[in-house]
């Protein structure tokens, strides 16, 4: 049998108004009396909302609201370390929580983000608690022991790991979803999709890790479009269903979905659900022959049927996921500038490890025929 460790949460409230209900007393039994608040500027409204109704208070840090930059998070971190807060509390995507994450482990630690990122492994839990509140249904961050952030010298999109990016506690709330545009849900939510669907084909996939998969990938057959039409029963189901794919990765990581798409955002600032949505069709195609058994297992328990890759590029087009060539054309972005990329991108997409763990690990070569294919399948 494979072994696995998983690194979580001491504490985790999940349902509909624990933001409301529960954040005071989460707070009090992390001994955090005086939090410093990260949140992103559309969010601060939101933020501030859910401290006045747990009559919290604490300095509010709104970041940028797109993917954090080394340079955002240096500046956060010596905000944190000059704030005489006993705490962190992270309320927002992906992004804030993730800054939020490296801003704690920078504060304490020091150094730069280029020192954390993978393959070292930052385990020892630093003695600042944080708190992570996720208002989309996708990342995982509020689970996961990764951050992700993109060097501001070079550009690249650098992934840190390790228990120390491990909140001490997390609230999961689908209400903090509730209006959210039906776009940013369909991202996030395939990002889900792809974080639990990697994490069971993944060559270290374990009985540990299986389990929350699988049960990921149930949750989000049932609820993904209910979410992505602002229903509140899709928003909570996506919400449990995004943990549950949160921790199914953190023991078992990703593959070659991810890997590819982290140069693909660097490049060309796609968001990171977008890049995950354009490449798993194709990705998956490349993928199958490597597990057969367990993609199969993956289609049943998302509730699609015939060809899984043909399934899922029709999933993403049902939800308002675009080509990519489409997404790329949105961004300014013509098929010299990303054919010229891709060599480096397929370079950048195997140094980051991931593709490693695909059932078929591919060669530089390979990575760079799928980067083309993927744009040529519009």
């Amino acid at each position: 049998m494979a072994t696995a460790t998983a690194f979580l949460p001491r504490i985790v409230a999940l349902g509909r108004g624990t933001a409301q209900s529960q954040l005071r007393s989460v707070l009090q039994q992390c001994n955090v009396s005086k939090p410093f608040v990260v949140t992103d500027k559309n969010l601060e409204a939101l933020t501030r909302s859910v401290l006045d109704s747990n009559d919290i208070s604490g300095e509010v840090y709104a970041d940028e609201c797109d993917e954090p930059t080394s340079d955002r998070v240096n500046a956060m971190a010596a905000a944190l370390s000059s704030s005489g807060a006993d705490g962190v509390l992270a309320i927002g995507g992906g992004s804030p929580l993730d800054a939020a994450k490296l801003a704690v482990v920078l504060s304490e630690n020091g150094g730069n983000c280029r020192d954390y990122k993978a393959p070292v492994l930052t385990d020892t839990p630093p003695t600042l608690p944080m708190v992570a509140v996720p208002t989309t249904a996708g990342t995982g961050a509020e689970v996961t022991r990764y951050a992700v952030v993109t060097d501001s010298e070079s550009g690249e999109k650098m992934l840190c790991a390790g228990a120390a990016f491990v909140p001490a506690a997390c609230i999961v709330d689908g209400s903090l979803a509730d209006g959210s545009p039906s776009t940013l849900t369909a991202d996030v939510g395939v990002d889900a999709l792809c974080h639990a669907m990697e994490a069971f084909v993944s060559k270290k996939s374990s009985p540990l890790s299986d389990g929350f998969a699988l049960d990921a990938l149930r949750g989000i057959g049932l609820h993904l479009r209910s979410a992505v039409d602002d229903e509140a029963e899709g928003r909570d189901g996506m919400a449990r269903a995004a943990f549950l794919a949160g921790v199914s990765f953190s023991v078992s990581s990703v593959t070659l979905i991810h890997g590819m798409s982290r140069p693909l955002g660097a490049r060309f600032h796609l968001a990171h659900g977008r890049s995950n949505a354009v490449l798993m069709p194709a990705v998956t195609a490349y993928s199958l022959e490597g597990a057969r058994e367990r993609y199969a297992q993956c289609s049943e328990a998302l509730g699609l049927a015939g060809d899984l890759p043909a399934a899922l590029g029709e999933l993403a087009s049902s939800l308002g996921v675009p080509s990519l060539r489409d997404a790329l054309l949105e961004r300014g972005v013509d098929e010299r500038m990303f054919r010229d990329a891709v060599p480096g991108m397929a370079r950048d997409a195997l140094a980051s490890g991931s593709p490693a763990n695909n059932p078929l690990v591919p060669s530089e070569a390979d990575v760079a025929r799928l980067y083309h294919a993927c744009y040529d399948n519009d």
